[in-house]
């Protein structure tokens, strides 16, 4: 871990000489390795309410990624260390586990969900009576094929809840 000027920890990233040459060539000439420009967003086909046995789920995909996301709500007595406050339990899982280097991946992944997206808002309105009764939610990722995109993880999520 890489302390930033804040104090802060972040994670550190280490590529060779060659590599960030290649990143920083393509950020001055406003050029992504796929052809977009630095601002252009990629385009997903979204589809929600696609499981039905769950509270919600939506399925995002192009021609690099197929993930889905399914959410189930349980009522349960809330944390003594946040009585007014609902949880969010995060799992992120390949279809393909295959891919060992991937398994690394999806874990950094899942704990990104999990701490570093804020959802002190959401799960405040989770709570249905302070100390007595509040929402669970288990939100469960499945990368069905392509290499895992936060962009593509995270937006599947939204559509889900």
């Amino acid at each position: 871990m890489a302390s930033s000027s804040t104090g802060k920890s972040r994670s550190s990233v280490w590529v060779s000489q060659s590599e960030r040459q290649f990143i920083i060539q393509g950020i001055e000439s406003n050029c992504r390795v796929d052809g977009r420009g630095l601002r252009e967003v990629q385009s997903y086909n979204i589809e929600r309410g696609i499981h039905l046995l769950s509270h919600g789920s939506a399925r995002v995909s192009n021609f690099e990624i197929n993930v889905m996301c399914t959410i189930k709500a349980e009522l349960v007595k809330p944390s003594t260390n946040d009585p007014d406050a609902g949880t969010i339990e995060f799992s992120v899982d390949q279809h393909d586990n295959s891919h060992g280097g991937r398994r690394i991946a999806l874990k950094e992944m899942q704990n990104a969900l999990q701490q570093r997206v804020p959802w002190d808002d959401l799960t405040k309105t989770l709570c249905v009576q302070s100390e007595i009764a509040a929402w669970k939610l288990q939100v469960d990722v499945f990368i069905l094929s392509g290499v895992p995109s936060l962009d593509a993880v995270f937006l599947c999520v939204q559509h889900a809840l």
